[in-house]
This record gives C-alpha cells, structure tokens and sequence, in this order.
C-alpha cells in the first residue's frame, strides 16, 4: 500500500502554526544604503585582482556613468563586488579627487615581511582603474606596507587572510559615500508555508518530492530520499526567485517512489495568490502602503561596540527618514571569528548603541551573535557580517 496526505499551514514567527486560506505578495518601494567597504581582498601569495571584482562591458560603463540603476536589485555582495567599477565612476565626476591605495600583506608565512607583493597588490588596483576607466596615473598614489594599521586578528587564519589586502582613501569624501541602492522589495503573507506530510509505504520510502507551481510553470522543489519529512518550511521571502508572481493559485503535490519503486504522486491542491503590486497601489489610493528603509553599519574596531566617523554620518541620514509613525528593527551580528557567547554580547552592545544615537529605546535592539548573512569562509564576507542591521517602515496612509 502507497499513499499519504499533505496540507499546507502558515508558520508563525513564534514557531506556532495555523490555517491558510490564501498567500498575499506585496510590492513596497525601498531604499538600501550599503555601505563602502573600501578594501580588495586578495589570495595567499598573490597580487592577481580575484574574479568576484567585476569589470563591465563598454556598453554598461556607458550606462553606469549615467545612472546608477546597474546596482539596483543587486545583493549587498555583488554591489560589493562592482567596488572597482563604482570608485571609477566616481573618481570621473570629480576630477580633483587624489585615490591612496595602500597594499598590505598577512605578515605571516610565505608572506612574511613581503612588502614586494603588498606593492605588486596595489600596483594590481591602479592599473585596473588606469584601463577600465581611464584614471589619468597621477592622481592614484600608490603605497605599500606589511600588516594594515588596523589588522585583522594575526594569529588566527582567517584574520591572516584579511589582512591579504588593498586599503583604499581619498581626499574627496563623496568617493566613499555609502551606495544608495532603490529596489522593489517583495513580502510575503505568511512569510512561511509549512507543507505537512503523512505519509503510508508498506515498502518504506526511497525518494520525494514537493513540487510547487504556478501557470503551469515549477517554482520550488523540495526532494530527499528516504523518509519523507513530515515538515517542510518554505521561507518564501528569502528566495525571491521562487515567490508566486501571478494572480493565480500556487498548485502543491507530493510525490513518492516507495522502494519497490512504485511512484504515487497526491492531486494537486491550491492556495489563492492575491498580487499588491506598486502599480496597483498607485492607481488604486484606497491601498495602503509604506516605505522601507535599510542601513547597515560595517568596520566597527575589534572587538568594540564604539561607533565610527562613519557610523555617525548613516545615523543622520537614517535620522531624516524617521517618522513619528515608523516601525524599526535595529539587529547586530557578528562574524565566526572568537567565542560565540562573547560575539553574542558584543552584537547586542553594537545594536544597542547604535539605537541610541537614533534616539530609539535601546532595549528595541536585538543582538544575534554569530547569524550568518554572509559566506563566512570569504574575508568580505566575515565583515559584512560583522554589521548592525536597521530596518525603517513607514506607513504611507491610503488617500
């Protein structure tokens, strides 16, 4: 005997479930303001620009110089990742600014005192701005050193690699001004589908699948062998490649081959998908919406909650969007790097403080250590992650 059931709930934030009857994706216009890492990392031992630094076409340059829209709906790392292309554009729009590049090394194993290959790095940076952008060599200084002035931890290995870098300053400081990037963001409601299985094989299970769809089209796939699980959580929002853009029921099936490889596969059931789209609520003024705003906070001095020149500059624009009405989520995190208790109360001390300087109450700030948001195995990565994340939402009454 082959069968089984499946039924899709909404997973509340408390872990909870309930009935649902229907998915909502919401459109809302956003604001991000990434801030400028201005270092390039590189590999052990070598002075070759990595390949995650994108150079553009001629044609995107064309268009880069113009507007700034080839970053929008980028994520944070692969904005990071035009580094490069955008201190060009900028060093171009204002022609008395004077870059300072300054290699550095880990100062540690085939490293050790090589200041050679810190040059090397370096030199690697101002030819790519010379090339790529037509930088006159003048206005690029060039300096080399062994460790930075402020180097990553230099016995552990991950610091060692940090440090493996190309320090970047200018006189200008609209070169480092943080990235303003626009973008829809997409919400989901629920945010998360749990699809609930039971499952009868006689023979036992050898492999499964969930199969969403839409139009006709797949959308997520969930698949295992063995034991079909009896909970699988969608977290809709965090893969937006897969979020329902029609108005047109979500279709679920399970599927099943039992391990006399008989396939049994459920009669696909709906969930009703209702689009709210910035269109839509553009021509429709009973429709509420809001903005959202997004800041983020990077190279805080190790182990240190102390806020930076640069910290304070995002707090005051952060400070112009905030509403008596506004909704704000203020979280730290931290990156792999030390003891997690410690990287815990060091999170929380970093959210705290920068809720302070918002005027917002402190204990609205929430420290979650060591989440991972970025790939912690790359050094850009474990910065980024060492961050202070806050979310601003601020209703735009219906007119």
């Amino acid at each position: 005997m082959l069968d089984a059931t499946i039924i899709a709930v909404s997973l509340e934030k408390d872990s909870t479930e309930s009935p649902v009857s229907m998915m909502i994706i919401e459109e809302f216009g956003s604001t991000r303001l990434q801030p400028f890492l201005k270092y390039i990392f590189f590999d052990e031992n070598s002075s070759a620009i990595p390949i995650n630094y994108k150079k553009m076409s001629s044609d995107e340059k064309a268009k880069f110089k113009n507007d700034d829209k080839v970053l929008f709906n980028l994520s944070t790392m692969n904005v990071y990742y035009q580094i490069l292309n955008i201190i060009g554009k900028r060093m171009l729009k204002n022609p008395n600014a004077v870059l300072t590049l300054t290699g550095c090394n880990s100062d540690a194993g085939v490293e050790k005192g090589n200041t050679g290959l810190s040059q090397r790095r370096a030199e690697r940076v101002k030819s790519f701005l010379i090339s790529e952008w037509g930088l006159e060599p003048n206005r690029i200084i060039v300096k080399a050193q062994n460790l930075p002035d402020l180097p990553s931890n230099i016995t552990d290995p991950d610091g060692q690699r940090e440090n493996m870098r190309v320090e970047m300053d200018a006189n200008y400081p609209d070169i480092f001004e943080p990235i303003k990037i626009e973008e829809l963001v997409i919400k989901s409601n629920p945010p998360v589908i749990r699809f609930k299985s039971k499952v009868n094989a006689e023979t036992g299970v050898s492999s499964w699948e969930i199969v969403t769809s839409q139009t006709g089209g797949d959308l997520k796939i969930f698949q295992g062998d063995g034991p079909v699980s009896p909970n699988v959580d969608w977290d809709i929002e965090k893969e937006e490649e897969f979020i329902p853009r029609f108005d047109e029921p979500l279709k679920y099936k399970l599927e099943i081959t039992d391990n006399d490889n008989k396939v049994w596969e459920s009669p696909a059931q709906e969930l009703p998908i209702e689009q709210i789209t910035k269109k839509r609520k553009m021509e429709d003024l009973t429709l509420a919406d809001k903005e959202i705003s997004r800041f983020s906070f990077i190279s805080f001095p190790f182990n240190s909650a102390e806020l930076t020149k640069e910290h304070k500059h995002i707090i005051s624009i952060a400070r112009s969007v905030l509403q008596k009405n506004s909704i704000v989520k203020i979280e730290g995190y931290t990156d792999r790097t030390g003891d997690p208790e410690l990287n815990l109360s060091l999170s929380q001390r970093r959210a705290e403080n920068i809720a302070r300087a918002l005027g917002i109450n402190p204990a609205q700030a929430k420290g979650l250590g060591e989440v991972p948001l970025y790939d912690n195995d790359k050094p850009e990565g474990r910065f980024f992650n060492r961050t202070v994340n806050i979310v601003i939402e601020t209703p735009i009454e219906a007119r």
